[in-house]
């Protein structure tokens, strides 16, 4: 008997579905499912096209219930019309091939819609493989990959195999779509990715060799072995279980969406490998104890930097290096990275990894300090809190706290690591030494409000000279407005894209506020980097706390658009300081896990939004309760 986690309902053309995914994925074939719907497929590199979906779209009146086998990112789909069992659908990626296979046993008709771009002309009968239908896309170079600026370099070759009572029937009207019909019986629909025709073929071939309870049994096998050994703090509470289940569950949405290459995607609607969001992945990896896997995140940048000599916002994931560039991408990302291989250095003993990292280390560290300003540091363009539109992006040039924090905290691990090994030239030491010296000593002054630790401080811009251009997204907003793109600094010291700068009315800042978000108050304890005395560290959380706390005197998610991993690293803080009202927010925190098991972008009044299936924000909720447990406190 296979366990089962989650349940998931679904309903056919209801408009009231939670939208919740799941991911499956082997590292060279990506396929995101909303209920029974595959709704995009990515492969066999995971920055790609969308090469296809398929969707159940008869009879009429059906329903079904998806849950996920223990162990495994195999999902089952049963299926109902009038509450009567009528079948079952359960979905498997292989484990090593670019392939996924959906097994089909129905007691009435099933119909699917299959999109499938850039199809060759016709179905192809049994010639080839006696007994199937296949429908074959070769997506030329050029194809658009993501926004409106990212082509793919490579073609795709894409396999569309059905076999068993199955048929492939072509749509009238349907551009790109065509009808799977499955009789009553057992079907296969089989979904193969390759990049040249040949290499396709040879994986199409291997998958139509392969017995599907074969392909199922050799998945399970491999992923049992990942997840067997998972770290899970023992946990004698009532918190024990759902504690362990999202362990489960959030090691395989960072497994099944992390590339051969070890970068993991940003989710469904981001398939580049963004810094910020994997080094939340990789604390929960260290965490759990796939310390491999972690490693793979660093050595992915490494290959990077050792081919381009730099490090962006994000970069595409293959073997062709794309950057997505924001503004100010030499700040917070930078920071990141230190940070994250010393974790990885802490958990692991791998000192002479780091050794092999130290140029790209020192770069980071030295490309921060270029911007410097009054012990300040600006904000990333596309750091979550200005994406999410709870910081504008007129402020990206005053001093962030958080990108601040994390040079001095990088910076300093970065500097006593050199000491130690005698890495660099001794200038280069001083140099950083007396510049994180500096940062640190004028932190308080430049980001507290009394007990607060502000986000921004806008006095950065009296001494700041602004570059006449840069790359990131234009203030405006006009119409015709090109978003994302070069921009040009307009004259009330706002950026504005080629379109929009013509049409500027000049608008002066003529307030400068200060915010506050819980999570940049958390972020020193995350990061194992204290900013202030003991005491004064509690009141600086329990006013980050004060958003949470509910009227009868619980915990609550505010009303207000925040990003999803704020509890994460205030259960963190409060587990540094073994508060004993962890178990109550570890309660929330779990009761905010969507239908398929782990946490989403944003949340406003507990409700998530975006990007869902989100690695970032799970990972760093599941370190919460992680830390939590460890202490005993839930």
């Amino acid at each position: 008997m296979i366990d089962r986690i989650q349940s998931r309902s679904w309903c056919l053309g209801s408009h009231e579905d939670d939208g919740s995914l799941h991911a499956l994925g082997n590292g060279r074939l990506l396929a995101y499912g909303r209920g029974p719907d595959l709704v995009k497929l990515w492969g066999p590199h995971y920055t790609s096209p969308d090469l296809a979906s398929l969707s159940l779209s008869g009879p009429a009146g059906l329903r079904s219930v998806s849950s996920r086998e223990g162990n495994a990112p195999i999902w089952h789909h049963a299926l109902q019309i009038s509450e009567t069992e009528v079948g079952e659908i359960i979905d498997v990626v292989d484990r090593d091939l670019p392939f996924l296979v959906r097994r089909i046993v129905t007691s009435v008709p099933l119909m699917f819609r299959l999109r499938q771009p850039h199809a060759l002309p016709g179905i192809c009968p049994s010639c080839r493989w006696p007994g199937t239908q296949s429908l074959i896309s070769i997506v030329p170079p050029g194809t658009l990959e993501y926004g409106r600026r990212f082509f793919s370099v490579l073609p795709r070759t894409v396999h569309a195999v059905v076999r068993g009572a199955a048929c492939i029937l072509p749509e009238p009207d349907g551009e790109d779509c065509w009808t799977v019909l499955c009789e009553a019986g057992e079907s296969q629909i089989l979904l193969v990715c390759g990049e040249e025709y040949p290499d396709s073929l040879q994986v199409a071939e291997a998958a139509l060799a392969t017995d599907w309870d074969a392909v199922a049994s050799q998945t399970r096998q491999h992923w049992a072995g990942l997840l067997g050994n998972l770290r899970i703090p023992a946990i004698a509470g009532p918190l024990r279980e759902p504690i362990a289940t999202a362990a489960e569950d959030v090691a395989l949405a960072i497994l099944t969406q992390q590339a051969a290459g070890g970068a993991v995607v940003a989710g469904h609607n981001y398939c580049l490998g963004y810094v910020r969001d994997q080094y939340g992945v990789s604390r929960a990896l260290l965490a759990l104890g796939l310390h491999r896997q972690a490693r793979s995140i660093l050595a992915f940048y490494w290959g990077i930097f050792q081919r381009e000599g730099v490090i962006h916002n994000a970069q595409t994931i293959g073997p062709h290096t794309r950057f997505h560039v924001h503004e100010n991408d030499e700040v917070e990302i930078t920071g990141w990275i230190p940070v994250q291989a010393f974790d990885y250095l802490s958990a692991t003993g791998d000192d002479a990894f780091v050794q092999e990292l130290a140029p790209m280390l020192a770069w980071c560290v030295d490309a921060q300090e270029r911007h410097l300003v009054d012990g300040m540091l600006p904000f990333n363009g596309d750091e979550t809190y200005v994406a999410g539109g709870m910081v504008p992006r007129e402020a990206l040039d005053d001093g962030a706290a958080e990108a601040t924090l994390l040079y001095v905290a990088g910076a300093r691990r970065f500097a006593a690591w050199c000491a130690q090994h005698g890495y660099g030239r001794s200038e280069d030491a001083e140099r950083r030494l007396r510049n994180v010296a500096e940062t640190a000593a004028r932190y308080r002054a430049n980001f507290f409000v009394g007990p607060r630790l502000m986000v921004n401080n806008p006095s950065r811009l009296a001494h700041l000279v602004r570059a006449r251009f840069r790359h990131g997204v234009c203030h405006a907003r006009l119409a015709g407005c090109r978003g994302l793109d070069w921009l040009e600094l307009a004259s009330d010291g706002r950026y504005a894209c080629p379109v929009c700068f013509p049409q500027w009315s000049a608008k002066p800042r003529t307030v400068a506020p200060r915010y506050f978000l819980p999570s940049v108050a958390a972020l020193p304890a995350f990061i194992d980097h204290a900013i202030a005395a003991a005491d004064e560290e509690g009141a600086m959380l329990e006013a980050a706390l004060v958003p949470f706390v509910a009227a009868e005197g619980g915990f609550r998610w505010p009303p207000e658009r925040l990003p999803g991993y704020e509890l994460g690293m205030l259960l963190h803080a409060l587990a540094h300081r073994r508060d004993p009202r962890c178990e109550a927010v570890a309660r929330v925190l779990l009761d905010l896990r969507e239908a398929t098991g782990v946490w989403c972008e944003y949340y406003s009044n507990g409700c998530g939004s975006n990007t869902r299936y989100r690695p970032w924000e799970s990972a760093i909720k599941l370190c919460g309760l992680l830390h939590a447990a460890d202490a005993g406190l839930v």
